[in-house]
């Protein structure tokens, strides 16, 4: 679904290239007003909204647009909250809805955004979609966490692999603007530079061209590329069965907490980690492979 929604655009209907601007034509000492004719200077515009309502007031507005119905539920259209956004007509090439979803999850406190597949009937499949709200950006947890486990010659956490990410503790984050008015923040933490024994700064950046358009929101980019960058951190992946094992697709889904029981590892400690499970996947064989949200490196913090 989000790959059809990406081939989908925050237009108005009716409104593309339909407006006239006008202008300064200036001939030598002269200037006069002149009308420009095939401008869009329509805008859409939500306040007052939870980041998950604007997401759905998104996904509706895809859906609404002539043959464009799809079989998804938006739950949240009109929930409230403090968050706003503003989309331009013109800036078509930067809103198309997939992408503005994927902005809005990647914003500081950003919600987790999933459609779910589910059946309408006995028939027929739809889409649903569930996401974290502001106050609690992730999506529920199961009432048990399912618990995987690691050690020399066999668990259930086959083929247990890491990938490691050194820190950047500088994120300088452009918006919308051009030179000197460009709208710029710098979002940092240096307490890994000031230790006894330091790091070396490290410096990043995060920009998001014109569609980053408020001060606040380039801020709210910066501090959640700095969040996921402060610490040195660990990503893991294994594989699973995926018919009788404690991580079931179906019984257990992306953006839920699973606990790995690590021991006998060559390089961490042993332990139970707790994860978030960011992706499942696999083709229609008995093995799903899990991609686990990047953590803090156990060895920097001595922390689980």
């Amino acid at each position: 679904p989000m790959e059809v929604l990406s081939h989908r655009y925050a237009v108005r209907e009716g409104a593309f290239g339909t407006g006239s601007t006008v202008t300064e034509e200036h001939d030598g000492g002269e200037s006069r007003e002149v009308t420009v004719e095939g401008t869009t200077t329509d805008s859409i515009a939500y306040s007052g909204s939870s980041l998950r309502g604007i997401v759905c007031e998104l996904g509706r507005l895809a859906c609404s647009k002539p043959g464009g119905a799809l079989p998804i539920d938006w739950p949240y259209v009109g929930e409230a909250g403090s968050h706003q956004r503003t989309y331009d007509g013109f800036n078509v090439a930067n809103s198309d809805v997939q992408k503005l979803i994927t902005d809005i999850t990647n914003v500081s406190g950003g919600p987790d955004v999933q459609l779910r597949p589910c059946l309408a009937d006995e028939r027929h499949l739809r889409w649903r979609l569930v996401a974290g709200s502001d106050s609690e950006p992730y999506i529920g947890d199961a009432p048990v966490t399912p618990t995987l486990t690691s050690f020399p010659g066999g668990g259930t956490a086959q083929g247990l692999s890491w990938a490691e990410l050194a820190p950047a503790m500088r994120v300088y984050a452009t918006g919308s603007g051009q030179d000197e008015a460009m709208l710029c923040h710098l979002s940092e933490d240096l307490s890994l530079c000031q230790r006894r024994d330091p790091w070396p700064l490290v410096e990043s950046r995060a920009s998001g061209s014109s569609d980053w358009d408020t001060s606040e929101l380039v801020r709210a980019h910066g501090d959640a590329a700095l969040a996921a960058s402060r610490l040195p951190m660990v990503q893991f992946q294994c594989e699973a069965d995926a018919t009788s094992g404690p991580v079931v697709p179906g019984q257990v889904w992306p953006g839920q907490r699973v606990a790995l029981d690590l021991e006998g590892s060559p390089v961490w400690p042993d332990g139970r980690y707790h994860l978030r499970l960011m992706e499942m996947s696999g083709d229609e064989g008995n093995v799903v492979k899990l991609t686990f949200d990047q953590v803090a490196d156990p060895w920097e913090t001595g922390v689980l």
